[in-house]
C-alpha cells in the first residue's frame, strides 16, 4: 500500500463529505427563514433550489486550492533544510580550513582524508538530516596550487504529497568553495599614524593618547587574534603635523613654537614591553596647538610616512625562514582640515614630498617606497576637502569616518577594513 498516496485520496474525500453536509444544512437553514420570513419571497425559491450549482462549483475550487497550499508547504519545507545545510556545511568547510593550516606537510591524499574527516565531524554536529528528512551527499576536491578546497553536495527530501505530483522528491546541488592557508602564514603590520595637532584637535589627540597603552591589545582583540598569536606582529609609527608656519617659526623661535613636523624615527614594536612603553611617552609628550591659517601639513606628513622604514623581510629574525611572510603598511590620518599646498611643504617640511598630486599617486604606487599588496591609507576627517578629494581616488584609500569617528571608534574601523585586506586572516581566526 502507498501510505502518502493513500491519506492524500481519503483527505479529498473527507473535506469533499463535510463540505456536501454543511451546504445541505445551510440550504434547510435558509429554506425555514424563508418560510417563516417571506413564503413568496426569493429566499423561498433558492431554499428550493436543489441543483447544487454552488456545491459543485467548491468542489472544483477545491482542487487547485489544495495543489497550491501543498505546494507552498512543501516548498517552505524543503527551504528550511536547504538554509540549514548550507549554513552547516559552510561552518563544517570552515573548520576544515583551520585544521588543515594546522598541517602543511600533508601530502594531497591525506590532506583530503583529514579535509573530509573534519568536514563529517562538523556536519554530522550542525545537521540534523532526521529532523529534516533529507538524504544529504557529497564530493570534495583539493586544488594544492590554487589552496582552494571545493564541496559539491547533494539534497534530497521526500514530499509529503508525493503521489500527487509527478516528482516524489524535491533535490537541490549546492556547492561551496573556501581558500585555504596551507602553509603558516605571518603578517606585520605596520601602522603610520599621522595626527593633526594643530589647536582644534585636542579631543583627537587625547582619544589616541588614551588608548595608546592598549592599541596592540584592542587591535588584536578586533582582528580575533590571540594576544600570543605568534603569526602577527604590530608595529607603530606615530608622526605629529602641523603646518609649514609652524616649522618656519620654530626655525626662528624654537624655545616657543613646536615644530610642524614631529616624527618618531621608526616604528615601536608593540610586542616589545620597552617599545610599547616608549611608544606611550612619544604620544602624551605632543599637545594641539598653532596652525596659522586653513589647510594643514598632512600632505608633509603622508610623504615621510610613505617613505618609513618598513618592515624588512629579508633580515629579518621575528620568523622562521621557511614561512610567508607579508608586511602589510598601513597609513591612518585623523584631521579635520585640508591638505596644504604641496610646494610649500616641500619647501619648508619635506624635502622629498612631491609637488603634485600625479607624482606623489606614482609614489604611493612605487612597491621600492611602500610594499604594495596588500596596503591601505584611511582617512579620518573629511575627504571632500581640498587635497583629500584627489588621493581618495587613489587605490586602496578608505574614507574611515569623521573625525569623531576617528575619536570613538578608530581601532574596530581599522581592523575592520584590514580584515577585508586580508581574508585569509579571517578565514584562520579561532
Amino acid at each position: 500500500m502507498n501510505f502518502t498516496g493513500d491519506i492524500g485520496v481519503s483527505m479529498i474525500n473527507f473535506i469533499l463529505l463535510k463540505v456536501d453536509r454543511f451546504l445541505i444544512g445551510i440550504a434547510f437553514a435558509i429554506k425555514a427563514v424563508g418560510y417563516c420570513l417571506a413564503p413568496t419571497s426569493i429566499l423561498k425559491k433558492f431554499a428550493g433550489d436543489r441543483e447544487g450549482n454552488v456545491l459543485l462549483i467548491f468542489a472544483v475550487a477545491l482542487v487547485p486550492i489544495f495543489l497550491s497550499s501543498a505546494i507552498a508547504v512543501e516548498y517552505s519545507r524543503f527551504s528550511s533544510s536547504y538554509s540549514s545545510i548550507v549554513s552547516s556545511a559552510d561552518t563544517a568547510l570552515l573548520a576544515a580550513s583551520v585544521k588543515m593550516s594546522e598541517n602543511p606537510d600533508l601530502d594531497d591524499d591525506e590532506m583530503l582524508e583529514m579535509l573530509k574527516l573534519e568536514f563529517d565531524n562538523y556536519m554530522d554536529a550542525n545537521f540534523d538530516s532526521a529532523k529534516h528528512a533529507t538524504t544529504f551527499s557529497y564530493t570534495m576536491s583539493f586544488d594544492r596550487d590554487a589552496r582552494v578546497v571545493s564541496v559539491s553536495m547533494n539534497l534530497e527530501q521526500n514530499r509529503i504529497f508525493g503521489d500527487v505530483f509527478s516528482n516524489p522528491t524535491l533535490s537541490a546541488s549546492p556547492s561551496l568553495a573556501s581558500k585555504l592557508v596551507v602553509s603558516q602564514e605571518n603578517y606585520v603590520l605596520d601602522i603610520v599614524m599621522c595626527i593633526d595637532t594643530t589647536g582644534s584637535m585636542q579631543l583627537t589627540l587625547d582619544s589616541v593618547q588614551a588608548s595608546a597603552s592598549s592599541f596592540d591589545a584592542q587591535l588584536r582583540n578586533e582582528l580575533g587574534i590571540a594576544s600570543n598569536d605568534p603569526r602577527y606582529k604590530i608595529r607603530v609609527r606615530p608622526i605629529y603635523f602641523r603646518d609649514w608656519v609652524d616649522t618656519y617659526y620654530h626655525q626662528l623661535y624654537p624655545w616657543y613654537y613646536r615644530d610642524g613636523l614631529i616624527m618618531a624615527s621608526d616604528f615601536f614594536d608593540l610586542d616589545n614591553a620597552p617599545e610599547a612603553s616608549s611608544f606611550q611617552t612619544f604620544l602624551d609628550s605632543e599637545y594641539a596647538s598653532a596652525g596659522f591659517d586653513y589647510p594643514e601639513a598632512a600632505g608633509a606628513c603622508l610623504n615621510e610616512g610613505m617613505r618609513s622604514s618598513w618592515y624588512d623581510t629579508e633580515n629579518q629574525t621575528d620568523f622562521p625562514p621557511d614561512e610567508n611572510l607579508t608586511v602589510f603598511p598601513i597609513i591612518v590620518v585623523w584631521t579635520d582640515n585640508a591638505i596644504q599646498q604641496l610646494s610649500l611643504t616641500q619647501q619648508y617640511m619635506s624635502p622629498t614630498q612631491p609637488t603634485s598630486y600625479s607624482t606623489f599617486e606614482a609614489q604611493w604606487n612605487n612597491p621600492a617606497i611602500i610594499p604594495q599588496d596588500p596596503k591601505l591609507l584611511v582617512l579620518f576627517g573629511p575627504e571632500n576637502f581640498v587635497g583629500w578629494s584627489t588621493v581618495k581616488t587613489w587605490n586602496n584609500y578608505v574614507h574611515g569616518g569623521s573625525i569623531w569617528d576617528g575619536n570613538s571608534s578608530a581601532i574596530s574601523i581599522i581592523a575592520e577594513n584590514i580584515v577585508k585586506a586580508l581574508p585569509d586572516s579571517l578565514r584562520l581566526t579561532q
